[in-house]
């Protein structure tokens, strides 16, 4: 009875200090924050009023505060306060910082889903998924994916036909077929499987990403939400995005059973590259980690697999439709495009192997553009795990969460002249030089970089040769009445609507 007794009072004990632990680092971190300027709260409930929206009042809003508090303001719900960094020079101390690597509380609704990969974990879990994947992402991989994207590019020219059917033109959202042809990709280089979208599984798989994804947002924009005891048990989202996991998990599993099945490791050379090997896929490197040295277990594999999986389509996605918005809107550019591709590949549009799309240098200066005015992930958030002074003046406390704005750098007068204006010069290496090199960051920066850029700037070059050969896009959406909404993903609120011309 007494030991019961006992472990009662240390229990009791042990949560009260925890829970003025955290009383304590909130109002430490509170103190400091309230000196950074910033949009005005409500006692207890901060700036609940104006972040509880999901629309694009909300997207609009925070480029209203970043551009009258630059380059640093202070925002809120509840008990959860955050500095927000716009300007190059704040932002390069937290994006080329080893100490400051850890992402913020937000990621950490993705975990049911991703569990603790690349994109989530953090210290030496981070570091050694990194060492891993790195090799993936090798050149002499990326060579053999261009047959991929060429293949599922063919596909997608293939829809647009039978969209015109006997028409000349014909508008259309391309967000749904552009995400079709991004998760087709990804699933091929990820998984080394072809998606069929006639196959009932395959088609819950497609619908799952999408719904989760939603879930996802609803649950970013609600900090109450954001405590899994109570998400996951007492709301209606929450159980639905249980059974969504369970199903997408269900599936990743599948392949990676039945490839362990067939799989026989491989060695590799001192350099850790995969030359010899043929038709390689993320999955292919991370089952011969498994069988031959033992780095990684199912687990592991399936974490790195569904976060490349959503990493890598929906942000390609994202890109590439607003990316036929922007060129829509300046046909001049899309005729320089396809000149290029004309010089370059003469009559290869749809088949371009690796080395002709390295030379495509203009395309590249306007994928570039292209991401800067639209960069596919809006904003990035890291959680400090030390005190630090900014290069604006204010001292941020340790467990800081800090949201660097990517959006609002992208147009910042102060690095970029008329900056609504898409000029793909500004990507000429002399224009580059000029630049603080923290003001364009559409795959961040520093030491947790986005590890596939070379893949997607590739997949991008590629879709566009199939398509600009056979297709001209007119505007009928214009960067004046396109509304984004707020999301992990820059979103736009009503899809992407072009004019798809056929070409003579």
């Amino acid at each position: 009875m007494l030991i019961l007794h006992l472990f009662g009072v240390i229990v009791i004990i042990t949560l009260t200090c925890a829970f003025l632990k955290w009383i304590y680092d909130h109002v430490r971190i509170h103190y400091y924050i309230s000196k950074i300027p910033g949009p005005k709260g409500y006692f207890l409930l901060g700036n609940l009023f104006d972040l509880v929206h999901k629309d694009e009042r909300l997207f609009r809003k925070l480029r209203q505060w970043g551009l009258e508090f630059y380059p640093i303001y202070r925002a809120g719900v509840c008990s959860e306060t955050s500095a927000n960094m716009v300007g190059a020079e704040d932002i390069e101390q937290i994006i080329s910082s080893t100490q400051h690597s850890s992402k913020s509380e937000i990621y950490r609704i993705l975990e049911n889903w991703l569990g603790t990969g690349l994109l989530t974990s953090a210290g030496a879990k981070w570091q050694h998924r990194r060492k891993i994947l790195t090799p993936a992402f090798h050149f002499n991989i990326l060579q053999q994916f261009i047959q991929v994207f060429n293949g599922e590019t063919e596909k997608l020219v293939e829809t647009y036909y039978k969209l015109l059917e006997d028409r000349q033109e014909v508008s259309i959202d391309v967000t749904s077929t552009i995400t079709q042809f991004t998760l087709c990709t990804i699933n091929e280089t990820s998984m080394g499987i072809k998606l069929d979208f006639h196959d009932e599984e395959n088609k819950n798989y497609k619908q799952a990403v999408y719904e989760i994804g939603q879930l996802f947002l609803e649950r970013l924009l609600r900090p109450w939400l954001w405590r899994d005891i109570f998400y996951y048990f007492l709301t209606k989202n929450g159980l639905r995005e249980k059974k969504l996991v369970k199903m997408l998990h269900k599936y990743t599993n599948k392949v990676i059973n039945e490839k362990s099945k067939k799989f026989e490791p491989f060695e590799v050379d001192r350099d850790n590259c995969y030359s010899r090997r043929k038709n390689m896929a993320l999955l292919d490197i991370l089952l011969n980690e498994k069988f031959t040295n033992g780095n990684i277990d199912d687990e592991g594999i399936r974490e790195e697999v569904d976060t490349f999986m959503f990493e890598g389509h929906d942000t390609t996605s994202m890109g590439i439709s607003l990316g036929l918005m922007a060129l829509a809107n300046n046909p001049e550019i899309q005729l320089m495009i396809r000149e290029e591709m004309t010089h370059v590949l003469g009559d290869n549009f749809s088949r371009p192997s690796y080395e002709e799309l390295m030379e495509l240098k203009y395309t590249e200066r306007c994928i570039k553009e292209i991401l800067r005015l639209y960069p596919s992930v809006p904003f990035i958030s890291r959680m400090l795990s030390d005190d630090m002074i900014t290069k604006s003046g204010y001292k941020l406390p340790k467990k800081t969460i800090v949201n660097i704005h990517i959006f609002d750098l992208h147009r910042s007068p102060k690095f970029w002249d008329n900056p609504d204006k898409f000029d793909p010069d500004r990507f000429l290496p002399e224009n580059v030089q000029k630049r603080h090199p923290f003001a364009y960051l559409p795959f961040s920066a520093g030491p947790r970089n986005c590890i596939g850029q070379r893949f997607a700037i590739l997949e991008f070059k590629a879709v566009l040769c199939g398509i600009l050969k056979n297709f001209k896009f007119v505007e009928i959406d214009t960067p004046e009445t396109m509304d984004f909404i707020p999301d992990i993903v820059l979103r736009p609120k009503r899809g992407v609507l072009v004019k798809i011309v056929r070409r003579n």
